[in-house]
């Protein structure tokens, strides 16, 4: 041991002890980086607001390569207002980020409680070792308000995010767990590839990104080989799927051009807590400054017949599933695709679905089940009402009864 002392803190009136030891540890080879973290307290919302309400503006040509650089620069405007460094943000874990339920006036009064702290220590001489007295009761009493305040900003945080999972036994779990401190086992660091253990990140992801993409080739050759020996020259071959299709079609969809209101709408329909490449909660606050934008966008790629190049690009994280964590077959994939993709899909199915509606509408009557608000307790409901003729018809005759149940 090099040398001891106590550090002066002001979250607790307990002093921390350090050491400084001279002990050898092995250099790391590579370095982790960290995740990046956000802070989307009102300060930081307002000047994104302002940030975006002036760099977005008229002019814009809505082709492929304006719609990216308009992407670019609202993920650009976002790091720039929200992102926190790792540097300050590892100094001190009394924030909004490591804790969410901390508020800035438990803050403030985190730092008022030191500056009383700092006065009473301050009044102790070797005549009066205890210092002032009336110092000394004004901390303590404002340490045991500030203690209480904070157990009901935490209490009242927790209590919202379990009213919130109310009902999902996942998200409820994963919520105690998060107040246990028991956080998922991330990715391991090795893989065996081949037989050898590799532990090159390089060399690993390239791994993931070969084997989710020879999922779908292996899936058909092993249905290929599953087939009896001489399947192929002996049955007929399968038939072309357009053989199945109608040989004249009578009317062609028209996709209407859409406008600022529908694309509010559509983005208020998404909810905030799900994963994206933007933040859902920051994309609706901006939305009124870019809705007629990305309307344009939307518009001309829908005219041009085109989807966007940066729409088709996910982001991939491999989630463990069970076995050996070493081995790439007990992972599987979980995609979050682009947030403006999502918009572009929402619009073109709203059309599609009319259109479908429109021309196969008896068909979409009859199949309960496969149409927004038509339930299969309506199917249940009709297939009672018809009981009554059908017993009528066979009421007669002598038959066996098998019951049919309708689920």
């Amino acid at each position: 041991m090099i040398s001891a002392g106590l550090l002066e803190s002001r979250f607790s009136h307990h002093l921390p002890i350090f050491c400084i030891m001279n002990c050898s540890l092995p250099d790391s080879t590579e370095s982790v980086p960290s995740k990046p973290k956000y802070d989307y307290c009102e300060s930081n919302m307002d000047k994104f607001l302002e940030d975006v309400r002036c760099n977005f503006s008229d002019g814009l040509q809505y082709d492929e390569m304006n719609f990216e650089i308009f992407v670019s620069k609202i993920k650009t405007l976002i790091e720039k207002n929200f992102l926190i460094e790792s540097e300050s943000f590892n100094r001190s874990k009394r924030n909004m980020i490591a804790n969410p339920w901390i508020t800035p006036g438990v803050i403030a009064s985190v730092n008022k409680k030191e500056y009383l702290c700092n006065q009473w220590k301050r009044s102790i001489r070797k005549e009066t070792t205890l210092g002032d007295t009336d110092l000394y009761l004004l901390y303590s009493k404002f340490r045991r308000e500030l203690k209480y305040v904070i157990r009901c900003a935490k209490k009242m945080y927790y209590s919202k995010k379990f009213s919130k999972v109310s009902g999902n036994i996942k998200q409820t779990w994963a919520l105690i767990n998060e107040l246990r401190g028991k956080a998922k086992s991330g990715i391991k660091a090795s893989f065996r590839i081949d037989g050898e253990l590799v532990k090159n990140k390089r060399v690993i992801s390239n791994g993931f990104n070969m084997f989710f993409s020879s999922v779908a080739s292996k899936l058909n050759a092993k249905i290929c080989s599953s087939r009896p020996v001489g399947d192929d020259d002996n049955s007929p071959n399968i038939p072309n799927y357009r053989k199945y299709f109608n040989k004249k079609v009578n009317n062609s969809i028209f996709l209407r051009p859409c406008d600022s209101d529908e694309i509010e709408n559509t983005v208020k329909t998404f909810q905030g807590d799900k994963a994206s490449d933007i933040s859902i909660s920051v994309l609706k606050k901006c939305l009124p400054y870019i809705s007629w934008h990305l309307a344009g966008f939307i518009n001309s790629f829908m005219k041009s017949g085109i989807f966007p190049k940066i729409l088709k690009i996910g982001k991939v994280t491999p989630v463990y599933k069970k076995g050996d964590p070493q081995i790439f077959d007990n992972y599987r994939p979980i995609s979050i695709l682009p947030i403006f993709g999502k918009i572009f899909e929402k619009i073109i199915y709203s059309r599609l679905y009319s259109f479908f509606t429109s021309q196969i509408r008896m068909l979409a009557m009859n199949i309960k089940g496969a149409v927004i608000g038509k339930g299969l307790s309506q199917s249940r409901a009709r297939f009672n009402s018809s009981q009554g003729s059908y017993r009528a018809a066979f009421g007669r005759a002598r038959h066996v009864s098998a019951p049919l149940p309708v689920r």
